[in-house]
């Protein structure tokens, strides 16, 4: 699960080596810093730790039910109407905000794909369908 927040931008799966736990990764170490500082409380949550010879260099762990509660803190924050305005303010975000706009610009590509597919109209030319497919 790729995780985007005004604290920083996350990869979120299962570890595969200690069962039960989730493996939270970042690639930039203030995302991590900030992500750990909002769930020191947790009694599961381990320190960031970092490794160069990984994509993600920045890793911590967290047991599945604190990941949840981890979870729900960061959409509680949720306080904007525009996501990538609100990275726009964050100092230590700005670096990822051209990425953000990237991927912004690339997923509705996605959906415009599979409406021609399914021989639908797609929301370019005014379809209107919801995820479901229903109008």
């Amino acid at each position: 699960m790729w995780l985007c927040t005004k604290t920083g931008f996350f990869s979120v799966v299962i570890d595969r080596q200690r069962p039960g736990r989730m493996l939270v990764r970042a690639r930039c170490r203030q995302d991590i810093e900030n992500l750990y500082e909002m769930a020191k409380d947790l009694a599961s949550i381990e320190k960031p730790t970092s490794d160069e010879s990984r994509d993600y260099r920045y890793r911590m762990s967290v047991d599945r039910e604190d990941w949840l509660r981890l979870a729900c803190r960061s959409a509680q924050r949720v306080d904007y109407d525009n996501f990538k305005s609100a990275v726009a303010k964050e100092p230590s975000q700005q670096n990822k905000l051209e990425a953000y706009h990237e991927v912004w610009a690339a997923l509705p590509k996605c959906s415009y794909r599979n409406a021609r597919n399914r021989n639908q109209p797609s929301a370019k030319r005014g379809g209107g369908n919801d995820v479901s497919g229903n109008r």
